[in-house]
């Protein structure tokens, strides 16, 4: 959770319109399965080349594809155009709305309710298959069944009640804290508001986790990995600059404000053991990014070590695919809850 706060070390930009082949080249979308826009940081429809390069995979062979968005942006006019153009195949938007009318903002800062609801009734009117995803908090947990309702008459496909480990920071893992109470920042910096986990069940697995291991450093020792990009998605990760990356959660610590972040400070370290640019596809192409080293066979080499040794375990590995902790709330995988709204 970026808690609202202006993060300096983000670069603003956008993958560049000439960059598009580069990261899709013709001979490569054929054999791709699906294409999520799901952004690390930012939502993948304020992207200004998002149709010229969804055009590019629909005319090559037309893998599923995937949005994730808040629905915020564009008018009902684009979503009800993105509808027609989506709505052959089993492609799929989820709206991530975590709440109702006097809600949805507590979390998605200066999102407007009415607006969210209208461009999501502009794509499923054009036939467009959607999503609700819903993050539950303290605030928003008791109108779940409500939103539910909603999404049904609306026409989603599908509604997912979304636990999560967004509480759980960085501080936590370092110092076995566990204040679960995170502040709302505006852009002058100012304490605005409080989050409160609602079901929050990762944070009592998270507490079985140190009383386990002793610490949360212990069990990102000693865990197996079991690397959802790898085993579960078959993926790998583009980012805004055209870097590769072996999944979402690797390539964000780089852009962490944190200089004492430890999943930043062991990405920092790793880089600078590669040549610059070692994964760039406006340097290579994809072939030569894969067979690097570090995506050949250190990386997955490191998940046998510890977070101390030469060729380290991540942090970011054990954390999110370790497996005996569960910390992401996907779709595919257990903190969440995918209703059918079909029939």
């Amino acid at each position: 959770m970026d808690l609202g706060r202006i993060n300096p070390q983000l670069p603003v930009g956008d993958l560049p319109e000439e960059d598009i082949e580069k990261v899709f080249p013709e001979e490569l979308i054929p054999q791709l399965k699906q294409v999520l826009f799901n952004g690390n940081y930012g939502d993948p429809v304020i992207y200004p080349y998002l149709d010229q390069m969804m055009d590019r995979l629909l005319s090559f062979g037309s893998p599923r594809i995937f949005i994730y968005t808040n629905g915020s942006l564009r008018t009902p006019e684009w979503w009800k155009a993105l509808g027609t153009k989506l709505k052959k195949g089993r492609h799929l938007v989820i709206f991530s709305v975590d709440g109702l009318q006097e809600t949805n903002a507590i979390y998605r800062v200066n999102s407007r309710f009415e607006k969210v609801m209208e461009n999501a009734q502009a794509f499923i009117g054009a036939g467009g298959r959607a999503r609700w995803d819903y993050l539950m908090f303290a605030h928003n947990v008791h109108q779940v069944d409500e939103a539910v309702s909603l999404a049904k008459k609306m026409g989603f496909k599908q509604f997912n009640k979304k636990k999560t480990a967004r509480f759980i920071h960085d501080h936590h893992m370092k110092t076995n804290t566990d204040n679960q109470i995170t502040p709302i920042f505006n852009r002058k910096n100012e304490v605005t508001g409080e989050l409160a986990p609602g079901e929050y069940e990762a944070q009592s697995k998270f507490d079985v986790i140190k009383q386990k291991y002793g610490s949360w450093q212990n069990y990102v020792n000693t865990t197996k990995i079991h690397c959802k990009y790898k085993e579960d998605m078959a993926g790998l990760y583009v980012d805004f600059n055209a870097d590769v990356w072996p999944c979402c959660w690797l390539g964000a610590p780089i852009y962490f404000a944190d200089p004492n972040n430890i999943q930043k400070q062991q990405m920092t370290k790793l880089l600078s053991q590669f040549e610059e640019g070692f994964n760039s596809l406006r340097r290579h192409k994809w072939a030569d990014i894969l067979s690097h080293p570090w995506f050949n066979n250190l990386l997955v080499e490191s998940w046998k070590n510890r977070l101390d040794d030469e060729n380290s375990k991540l942090m970011t590995c054990g954390r999110t695919c370790g497996t005996d902790y569960e910390f992401s709330s996907g779709g595919r995988w257990k903190n969440s809850e995918v209703i059918s709204l079909d029939g």
